[in-house]
């Protein structure tokens, strides 16, 4: 990332040198830098180097050093576009960065999303999944070939636009009109408290224990990291929510990584396989492989016939009951409920008896 910056500006001094700091074949004109784009030369340079440090000690760089190298990245860029670093949040590729974006527009059936049919593939197909999960209207307006001028580009995207189809922002609409939502994207919310419970089976007794992080975020994540790696580590320990692998487990990673926080071996998922993932999610659980299949823990509880968690507020009223009521006490009982009623939807799942009141004891705060 230094070096892309430097180049940048270095570009800046020579405008008509750019095919100079490219390795491509001199005798074609290369257009398709959106799919396999070649890399200037002094960043291929230096990402070698970055390759050989890696290889020289793999374990050491990805698991201490790296956190250090992205933090130093972080600063760098901040300061050159005036950003603050904790603001910044580095993706794979473009598409990945829309994708994450597509995943936590929160849609109903009453919305529709316009897009055209020149949409790029990986992006079309999780406007699709989304449509199908969340129920809303996913419209692809035919783009005439070739494009001649903006108009009629213009004229053949809107099209297809209705009075339901979503604006995700409107001029009249200040970036204030989006912050009870933007909590569900983890570069701009925060964790205000993290609820966890262990399932315990010794001389044939049950025993449920609860216990809630809360205070400043920093510190709600370095007590579950330490947790997790002093009590949780082995292999047979399995983190198990509803949507966790989706919504839980890579935000509660990506707060960590955000506020320079070594990843816990139980929240780590880089470079593993899916099935080296110690995660357990009762919503693909209940899915049965239908990957279509989209089911809020509310529904599922009283499906079957668990007490649902949801008879005081539920996640969409967490940013009022904390900004507006400052009632932290009333989002950690939530939480709590919560995570009782996912361990009694694995119980029912796995057709054992439900907990009793008896069985489940809390962890004094």
């Amino acid at each position: 990332m230094f070096i892309k910056i430097s180049l940048l500006l270095s570009v800046k001094n020579d405008p008509n040198n750019l095919k100079a700091l490219f390795q491509l074949d001199p005798d074609i004109t290369f257009l398709n830098h959106g799919s396999y784009g070649s890399c200037p030369i002094p960043v291929f340079e230096d990402y070698q180097k970055w390759q050989v440090m890696i290889e020289q000690h793999p374990v050491k760089f990805m698991q201490e050093d790296v956190y250090k190298y992205l933090d130093e990245s972080r600063s760098a860029l901040g300061d050159y576009i005036n950003c603050n670093k904790n603001d910044l949040i580095y993706v794979p590729n473009p598409t990945h960065a829309v994708a994450n974006i597509i995943n936590n527009v929160n849609l109903g059936k009453e919305d529709e999303i316009l897009s055209t049919d020149l949409e790029y593939g990986s992006c079309d197909r999780m406007w699709f999944y989304e449509a199908q999960r969340q129920g809303f209207v996913y419209n692809r307006s035919k783009v005439s070939l070739p494009i001649t001028d903006k108009e009629s580009f213009c004229n053949d995207f809107w099209k297809n636009a209705t009075e339901k189809t979503k604006y995700i922002r409107k001029d009249e609409h200040s970036p204030a009109d989006f912050y009870p939502r933007a909590g569900i994207w983890a570069e701009f919310g925060k964790i205000v408290c993290i609820s966890v419970g262990f399932l315990s089976l010794k001389d044939g007794i049950r025993n449920f224990r609860l216990k809630t992080f809360w205070g400043e975020e920093k510190s709600i994540l370095i007590d579950f990291s330490s947790l997790l790696n002093e009590h949780f580590s082995k292999p047979y320990h399995l983190l198990c929510a509803h949507n966790g692998k989706e919504f839980d487990f890579p935000f509660i990673a990506r707060r960590m990584i955000i506020h320079n926080i070594v990843l816990p071996e139980k929240l780590n998922s880089i470079g593993r396989k899916p099935w080296e993932i110690p995660h357990l999610d009762t919503m693909e659980l209940w899915r049965f492989g239908d990957y279509k299949h989209f089911t809020s823990l509310k529904l599922l509880t009283n499906v079957l016939g668990i007490p649902s968690p949801k008879n005081d507020i539920e996640g969409s009223q967490v940013y009022e009951v904390f900004y507006t009521e400052n009632d932290v006490q009333r989002i950690i009982k939530y939480c709590e409920r919560d995570v009782v009623a996912i361990a009694q939807i694995l119980l029912r799942l796995k057709q054992e008896a439900l907990l009793k009141d008896s069985e489940i004891s809390t962890v004094p705060l």
